[in-house]
């Protein structure tokens, strides 16, 4: 996979000597990290695990690791050994040692990404941490060092697929549209193909009069304002049997979103993140190629700029969407449901899915709910245990869901006196009665989860990562739930 400007290059070593000046330990005798630093470069960073160290959870040691990062650049240092031999008892009793090792990995290549794709390198270099030496006496053997280094690989390779997601999402609207991102996902896939033959990728890819004459009013509609036209991407990975049917994870991909007709007055410098969900199901698609996972998987794209011009969509326009049903444009900014919506109905007819999962940064009104700390998740009562599940996944790896309830009064807000349906709701409940307008496109028995990311757009100071924009949201979870089903 194509990571771009920013990727990490860090190594990973496991032995049982110190290797480097600097060193880390995980310390139960204090409640705060801290770093003694011998000179620039060198010192002895303690992570603080606290008294109460035997109630940590997977997820708060997930933030411990990250620390190690954030730590080492005060200091400027990119080598270091990591002691995981006196870990307290009582923790390295709870989490074990090739768990560690995943979580340690993992953790420390997410942390240590930083978009960098605009800016000059400094005369001294990126931060970014070199080289990493695991210490441990259980790292005695070649055997076991040969079993840990491929649980490091593993994870490397996972972590930095998150942050070519991450890399993708961050750049800005006038790097990446629509057009920008399709030749993006041809020379992965091409690339991808060439590495791993033995594992079929199939990329279609769908422009605006095919758009147009496939009967996809919504995605047709929301990139009509544009220079830059919409395109349909469909990308199949048949890594498992041939009758086995594929999740399909439909992704929103708004390269970049000014609202339209519905100007949005403030809040714009982030709209290149509107492709957020496009960038999660086009890179776990493309890491699940890479891992090898025998499962049948589909990531179906809708790429548009949604751009006022006189060839926009406009207010009470009705748009005919892909499987005929109608509806009333109420509001122009509300498009991500519009061209999701289309992309939904084409993945029930045309795939027989196991299910579908839709990831979009869709509404202001999940962040209301959730603030920026949780992602919002719905479903229909087919979804359910896949939601569950997913939830539970997504605390562990510190990517934390909430769900929220469908009401059916929801699906009555929606209704049009001119269409079919209308595309907004009212005023209170905004992210409800967005995911009740997408399930009015889901067939009747097809499982189907809603990921509304819009509070996970941006990293918070909590998520203890380097970067500050994307966090690629729920792609972890998603990827640790394709690989338990495997």
């Amino acid at each position: 996979m194509q990571a771009g400007k920013s990727e990490v290059k860090m190594e990973f070593t496991v032995s049982t000597e110190r290797k480097f000046p600097s060193t880390v330990l995980f310390v139960s005798s204090r409640d705060e990290t801290y770093t003694f630093a011998k000179d620039v470069g060198h010192g002895e960073i303690q992570i603080a695990l606290g008294k109460d160290f035997e109630r940590i959870t997977e997820a708060e040691f997930v933030m411990k690791c990250r620390e190690i990062v954030l730590e080492a650049r005060k200091f400027n240092i990119k080598y270091l050994d990591i002691d995981i031999e006196h870990l307290p008892t009582a923790l390295s009793g709870k989490i074990a040692l090739s768990n560690l090792i995943e979580i340690l990995t993992l953790n420390l290549v997410l942390a240590d990404y930083e978009f960098n794709r605009y800016k000059k390198e400094p005369k001294d270099g990126w931060k970014n941490l070199k080289e990493v030496n695991i210490l441990s006496k259980m790292f005695d053997s070649d055997r076991s060092k040969g079993v840990h280094k491929k649980i490091i690989d593993r994870q490397k390779m996972i972590a930095e697929g998150i942050n070519a997601c991450r890399e993708l999402s961050n750049r800005r609207g006038n790097d990446v549209n629509p057009g920008v991102f399709t030749q993006h996902v041809l020379d992965n896939v091409r690339c991808l193909k060439m590495n791993r033959p033995e594992y079929e990728l199939d990329l279609k890819v769908f422009e605006a009069k095919q758009i147009g004459t496939g009967g996809m009013g919504g995605i047709l509609a929301v990139g009509g304002g544009s220079d830059n036209e919409p395109y349909l991407l469909v990308l199949e990975y048949n890594g498992g049997k041939s009758k086995e049917k594929p999740l399909v994870l439909v992704g929103k991909g708004v390269t970049f979103d000014s609202g339209g007709i519905n100007l949005k007055s403030d809040g714009g410098e982030d709209m290149h993140l509107d492709k957020t969900g496009a960038c999660v199901a086009l890179y776990t698609v493309l890491l699940a190629q890479k891992l090898g996972l025998k499962k049948n998987l589909v990531a179906v794209i809708p790429l548009v700029e949604n751009m006022p011009s006189g060839t926009s969509y406009k207010r009470g326009d009705v748009l005919t969407m892909y499987g005929g049903k109608t509806v009333e444009v109420a509001n122009t900014d509300a498009e991500g449901r519009l061209i999701l919506a289309d992309a939904i109905a084409y993945a029930c007819d045309k795939f027989e899915p196991y299910a579908v999962i839709d990831i979009a940064t869709l509404t202001g009104a999940a962040c209301v709910a959730l603030g920026s700390y949780r992602t919002a998740v719905f479903s229909n009562a087919s979804g359910r245990d896949i939601r569950l599940e997913l939830s539970g996944l997504g605390e562990l790896v510190a990517d934390p869901m909430w769900h929220i309830p469908l009401d059916p009064q929801f699906s009555k807000e929606i209704k049009s006196d001119v269409a079919d349906i209308k595309n907004i709701g009212e005023k209170m409940g905004g992210a409800s009665s967005a995911a009740a307008f997408l399930k009015e496109f889901v067939e009747k028995d097809v499982p189907w989860i809603h990921l509304d990311v819009a509070p996970r757009m941006k990293a918070h100071s909590s998520d203890k990562l380097v970067d500050k924009g994307s966090v690629a949201p729920t792609m972890l979870a998603l990827i640790n739930m394709i690989l338990i089903a495997e």
